[in-house]
């Protein structure tokens, strides 16, 4: 489910989209991430370890992941690099609640800030619902 989305893909401009993402195995494990998806013409090589940090209602939460080591590519118009970050059900409620959600994303060569519009914690809500509930 998209969070923020920004698709503009001139070539001097940065894309970054935010989900949340449900993965399940086989053995019907659920895992619940948080989906960083970044396109611009350079590369950001996004930084395994705390390299997601969320300002929530003004509480800062960091979050651990791989990085964009596994999932890197070229396009026509640039480059792609995805992350995902674990986020645990209790996380994914306060977002659903929070009235202001920022975030900040490191890579080895930039850094990016975001910031959710109002409606994405109506996103949250309905994941929250459809997906963690059921």
């Amino acid at each position: 489910m998209a969070l923020c989305t920004d698709t503009s893909q001139s070539p001097d401009s940065i894309g970054l989209e935010v989900y949340l993402w449900q993965t399940i195995y086989e053995n019907n494990e659920k895992y619940n991430d948080i989906r960083i998806v970044y396109q611009a013409k350079d590369w950001m090589f996004i930084k395994s370890g705390r390299s997601l940090i969320l300002l929530v209602d003004g509480e800062r939460v960091a979050l651990s992941g791989a990085g964009s080591i596994e999932a890197r590519w070229v396009t026509e118009w640039g480059i792609c690099e995805e992350a995902l970050y674990p986020v645990s059900a209790g996380l994914i409620g306060k977002l659903s609640m929070a009235r202001d959600i920022s975030l900040k994303v490191y890579g080895h060569d930039r850094e990016i800030e975001a910031w959710l519009p109002e409606h994405s914690t109506r996103y949250i809500r309905a994941y929250q619902a459809e997906v963690l509930d059921n």
